[in-house]
């Protein structure tokens, strides 16, 4: 089975491939005119898709204008009840945002795999209220089959500028074993992955059309990466932004 799940993973490989490539360019076309003009990418999530965040936060072969949004109370390791609380509580995305570096002109991606709770849809629409555009990574398949879980009555791809489907199934779980009633192997945390990588690598391409320097992370594990690496930091320093 466990072939299975792979081969699952490769066709919803291919379905983003042929089916969502359009939207992963316009989103890397926001993304390149923001870092190119100073902005900064801004990356949230909720529960598994805070991974998104720090997939691209200091990570080697990203770039250092990406800014991961993580919020360990809205992860699981804060504990399952308490995240999944508080991403379904409304006005805790505003507060998230009160307390970033946000500014008008940036890019803001909000990943979640159902984009109904209240978390992941305030921050997005929250976002557009202050002048960032908004880019969503959700399952369209999911989200069409729950209704919203936040005062605004909205989903995520209902809120977003640019919405990337990342052509998962409903529940997003994939494979399905004999004997048992749930199916496993989910399919959301690959899917991110490959598109927010998708975007990197292709914003990346588009400045250096643009006559800009990437700003591109270098592995610290490769000798006098270090300089390279510093240099970034002082440059795209992060600091919290308190209300």
């Amino acid at each position: 089975m466990a072939e299975t799940y792979i081969d699952e993973i490769i066709d919803l490989l291919g379905k983003l491939r042929h089916g969502q490539m359009e939207n992963i360019m316009k989103a890397s076309e926001l993304v390149a005119e923001a870092i190119s003009s100073g902005k900064w990418a801004h990356v949230f999530g909720t529960g598994h898709s805070h991974m998104m965040a720090d997939e691209v936060s200091g990570r080697a072969g990203g770039l250092a204008a990406f800014n991961g949004i993580i919020d360990l109370s809205l992860s699981s390791y804060s504990g399952m009840v308490k995240s999944g609380l508080l991403e379904k509580l409304d006005g805790y995305g505003r507060i998230v945002l009160d307390c970033e570096q946000v500014r008008k002109g940036d890019v803001m991606i909000v990943v979640s795999n159902s984009g109904v709770n209240a978390a992941p849809v305030e921050v997005a629409a929250e976002a557009k209220k202050r002048g960032l555009s908004v880019v969503a990574i959700t399952s369209i398949a999911h989200s069409k089959s729950v209704f919203p879980h936040n005062s605004l009555g909205k989903k995520l791809y209902e809120v977003a500028d640019v919405t990337i489907d990342n052509c998962g199934v409903i529940g997003d779980a994939l494979v399905k074993l004999e004997g048992l009633e749930q199916r496993v192997g989910p399919a959301s945390t690959v899917m991110g992955a490959a598109v927010i990588n998708a975007i990197v690598t292709q914003a990346t391409q588009l400045l250096i059309k643009k006559g800009v320097k990437p700003p591109v992370w270098v592995s610290g594990n490769i000798p006098h990466s270090e300089a390279t690496n510093l240099n970034y930091m002082q440059k795209y320093k992060r600091t919290d932004k308190l209300p």
